[in-house]
């Protein structure tokens, strides 16, 4: 019995075991050799994604006292995660070797949050979500930081630190009145056994609130700009792209399996989170100068269509809210990327004003960077442009034509500080002190990888089925 469900859960084993023998190896290994510890973590990803795909079953299961559940949804959400991760690494190679922390320890770190989001993504009770959770952004806090000499990380660690605290103490205090509404942590118990509805609903309140702080939604989104500016761009790039799927899964699995029978309640809250984030983000980003910044907002922005697709999936059903996701990870992903190659040792290339006449020197880059805007704009016919869509027709669909109308307008708003990258890229002129573009700032496997991101968004947009029937596939 326990060799099957140790089985069922190879994959989280095995990047425990390659995490822990990432570290080891970068010990001993002198720092002249450190590139063995990035092929390893690599290497550690393809054969990860493997077995998630050779142990994922057609029947969901759980597992350890129902606990960890084994389905198709967690098993495909994890495969994205290994693959953006390994995106991540290449991307950042050149970056980090420049700046000095290409070390073991920002793999093992990276590969031990990952772990985190593959717990979030299968928990189904109160214990195993929390312990997914820190997992998740106690190496994160670490990695802010691993750049010597630049008190602007540490100031941003600490602001994540601090309000990652308030958070996690807002989760734990909701879950013990959860706890004593129904004399259970998990999921399904807590949907079947409610003995003290006001005291469940209290916690059920504390319990979104904690988990919208890590989704970085209004009013709890404090933190979101100064860890994104105050970041490593290698660090922002994972903060801002992988925890949001797995904060999605686990947000999923809480409102649809632990607390169904509350909807009325958690719709509202989810509508008054939506439009603040919505409003809020989009606003605010119109009066930065600082791109990664501008990208934070743009963040918050995107989480309110994500809390919208939330707020009618008891009507709609889940499916625009995790294609949303998705497509959004792999969206930021590529601006990221396009960032990080103008990148080079001694310039950072994180204001908008770094843009200005890109297209005079690098043609093609700028291009790509005009296609990853126009998608976060939701400009057809991007991938973008599609997963607005959906939000907005499942709000129709649920009957508020109201708020689809609020979300469409400040959607429109929101595009012009996209369409200001792109008029700084092709009608302002170079400036002397912009981006050494002409320098090789990634491999020619990073940059190969950019343009296949970038493109993606363009193909994913013209052929919406092929994202749209994965996600059908992972909600069956």
């Amino acid at each position: 019995m326990y060799q099957v469900m140790l089985m069922q859960i190879l994959p989280e084993i095995f990047i425990t075991i390659m995490a822990s023998t990432i570290l080891l190896v970068g010990v001993y290994s002198k720092r002249s050799k450190q590139n063995i510890c990035y092929v390893l973590s690599v290497l550690t990803l393809v054969v990860a994604t493997v077995i998630t795909w050779q142990t994922m079953p057609t029947v969901s299961s759980s597992i350890f006292s129902n606990s960890f559940v084994v389905d198709q949804f967690g098993g495909y959400l994890k495969i994205l995660l290994f693959t953006m991760l390994a995106m991540i690494f290449i991307y950042s190679k050149r970056y980090i070797i420049d700046r000095d922390f290409f070390n073991a320890e920002f793999f093992s770190l990276s590969l031990f949050s990952l772990l985190g989001m593959m717990v979030l993504i299968s928990c189904t009770e109160f214990l195993t979500m929390f312990l997914g959770l820190e997992l998740l952004v106690l190496p994160l806090y670490a990695m802010i930081v691993m750049v010597k000499k630049k008190p602007n990380y540490t100031e941003a660690a600490m602001k994540y630190f601090v309000l990652g605290s308030l958070g996690a103490g807002i989760l734990l205090y909701g879950i013990s009145f959860v706890y004593g509404a129904t004399g259970s942590f998990n999921f399904a118990g807590i949907a079947a056994a409610v003995q003290d509805r006001y005291m469940l609903q209290l916690g059920m309140i504390m319990v979104i609130a904690g988990v919208s702080l890590e989704f970085g939604a209004v009013p709890l989104h404090m933190w979101l700009p100064d860890v994104y500016e105050g970041s490593p761009t290698a660090v922002t790039m994972l903060i801002g792209t992988l925890p949001k799927i797995a904060i999605f899964a686990v947000t999923y699995r809480l409102l649809s399996v632990a607390f169904p029978g509350l909807s009325p309640i958690w719709q509202q809250m989810l509508l008054i989170l939506a439009i603040l984030s919505i409003v809020l983000g989009n606003l605010v980003a119109i009066v930065q100068s600082n791109i990664k910044r501008m990208l934070a907002y743009s963040t918050i922005g995107h989480i309110g269509f994500i809390l919208l697709g939330l707020y009618v999936a008891p009507q709609q059903g889940y499916l625009a809210p995790l294609l949303y996701t998705v497509v959004y990870a792999f969206m930021v992903l590529a601006a990221f990327a396009v960032i990080m190659r103008l990148t080079d040792l001694g310039f950072e290339a994180d204001s908008i004003h770094d843009f200005r006449g890109l297209n005079a020197k690098n043609p093609w880059l700028a291009f790509l960077m005009l296609l990853t805007m126009f998608s976060l704009a939701g400009i057809p016919p991007l991938v973008g442009f599609y997963a607005k869509l959906l939000i907005l027709q499942s709000v129709v669909a649920a009957g508020y034509s109201w708020l689809a109308i609020i979300a469409l307008v400040f959607s429109v708003i929101g595009a012009f500080y996209y369409l200001r990258i792109i008029k700084v890229m092709y009608f302002d002129a170079p400036t002397t002190n912009s981006m050494p573009v002409s320098l090789n700032a990634m491999s020619t496997t990073a940059n190969s990888l950019v343009v296949v991101n970038a493109l993606m968004l363009l193909f994913l947009g013209v052929f919406p089925g092929y994202v749209m029937s994965l996600c059908i596939r992972m909600l069956s």
